[in-house]
């Protein structure tokens, strides 16, 4: 089975009849993409776009693709608009850490519990490639659920 979603077959080749090219499509519902994932695989995008700029309807699109009919209205209307497929990169200010490095300063937590966030802080920035406060280094630490708490000890029975 293909990825894409259009497949031209002559039809003269196999039906014998002079009726010009048909159109068969191929469900890609059933690509996998994460859990809780709003975006869709690139092969289905892909595919949509080619459908759509074929002149298909976004029910006819849904109902053969076994998709959302909203998920097709959106990526529709995005081709249609800006003639992609591809949706736009985010506003914002880009992270200082990437997701790798904000593992390894949990890392560093959790095999040193008992250090300070300057510590921390001037660990870290032994590794990285540029320098980094112990505020960014809050922050980071917040945002995982890496609070401030003492340790609790069960009592001595």
């Amino acid at each position: 089975m293909r990825s894409i979603a259009e497949q031209k077959i002559a039809s003269s080749d196999r039906s014998g009849g002079g009726r010009g090219d048909l159109l068969v499509f191929v469900p890609i519902a059933a690509t996998a993409h994460s859990k809780g994932s709003k975006e869709e695989p690139p092969a289905s995008t892909e595919a949509m776009r080619v459908l759509v700029e074929a002149g298909m309807t976004n029910h006819f699109i849904a109902s053969r693709m076994e998709l959302p009919l909203s998920t097709v209205a959106t990526i529709a209307a995005r081709v249609r608009r800006k003639g992609t497929a591809a949706r736009r990169r985010r506003a914002g200010r880009p992270r200082l850490l990437s997701a790798r490095d904000g593992r390894h300063l949990q890392l560093l937590v959790y095999r040193h519990r008992t250090w300070s966030l300057d510590q921390l802080t001037a660990d870290v920035n032994r590794f990285m490639t540029h320098k980094i406060s112990s505020r960014t280094v809050r922050r980071y630490l917040h945002r995982a659920f890496l609070l401030n708490y003492e340790v609790v000890t069960k009592p001595y029975l």
